[in-house]
């Protein structure tokens, strides 16, 4: 019997466990909420089995929310299905900043000052026509929403690891908790101001991020080509040296594109 278990994880993810008969090399994942709204998880359009079973995760489910999943049979064609337990990632009035792309350097916010205001710009012209009292209005559908986060940081620690997430310029996830009304949002963060708040040796940056609101990045596609072992060992003479060099695995695959 084919079962798909899904278990929220501490770092606002949740672990899918697939176990379908053997024959059954791929799978679809589709995550749905409440209000019937479905979607594949990221990469879940083909998940790879190996003799029937795989272990994948969902890193953009929303806070707050009850979701299940549905896991169908994709190659060989057939019909076999399965559909997971019903799990909420409990925000815990925690907000998250993530990259689809990268999981490893999802980031808790320390501390959300506002995210006060968002602006629906509009597209349109208006044009004076010569002897007309009125003029022509040439519009197209309102933009998406565009505002301004707010937050804090207070250490080192949490600077450094939110710098290495904005770092690569791709499009993030900002999540917060249901209650505060903005929901889970893919966003486009634009120039980023780091203040120094306090006196020079304190660690608190406050931190001001424009945004605008953006689709779903498709697949993998914020991923950069990663390093081959190959090319680190020819930057490496040794494991320590690359143990000097590169603290994270993620750092490791993206090889150069990260500063060492």
């Amino acid at each position: 019997m084919a079962t798909l278990v899904a278990a929220v994880r501490p770092d606002a993810g949740v672990n899918l466990t697939i176990t379908m008969s053997a024959s059954v090399t791929s799978v679809t994942l589709v995550r749905y909420d409440p209000s019937g709204f479905s979607t594949y998880i990221r990469a879940g359009n083909t998940v790879a089995l190996t003799g029937g079973q795989a272990i994948v995760y969902d890193f953009e489910a929303p806070l707050d929310v009850d979701v299940y999943y549905v896991a169908t049979q994709a190659t060989p064609a057939g019909s076999e299905t399965a559909t997971s337990n019903t799990v909420q990632v409990v925000s815990g009035g925690w907000s998250w900043l993530k990259d689809p792309g990268i999981p490893t350097r999802n980031l808790r916010i320390p501390i959300v000052t506002s995210i006060a205001e968002l602006t629906r710009p509009a597209r349109s012209g208006v044009f004076d026509i010569i002897n007309r009292t009125a003029p022509v209005v040439v519009s197209a559908m309102r933009r998406g929403a565009a505002g301004e986060l707010v937050m804090h940081t207070t250490t080192d620690v949490e600077r450094s690891n939110l710098l290495t997430l904005i770092t690569r310029g791709t499009v993030l996830l900002l999540q917060s908790p249901a209650a505060y009304g903005f929901g889970t949002q893919y966003v486009s963060i634009g120039d980023v101001v780091d203040a120094r708040v306090g006196l020079a040796m304190d660690q608190w940056r406050k931190w001001t991020m424009p945004f605008v609101i953006v689709d779903r990045p498709p697949g993998l596609a914020t991923m950069p080509f990663g390093y081959t072992w190959q090319q680190n060992k020819t930057d490496n003479a040794t494991w320590q040296t690359l143990r000097d060099r590169r603290t994270r695995w993620s750092d490791v695959l993206l090889g150069n594109l990260v500063p060492a």
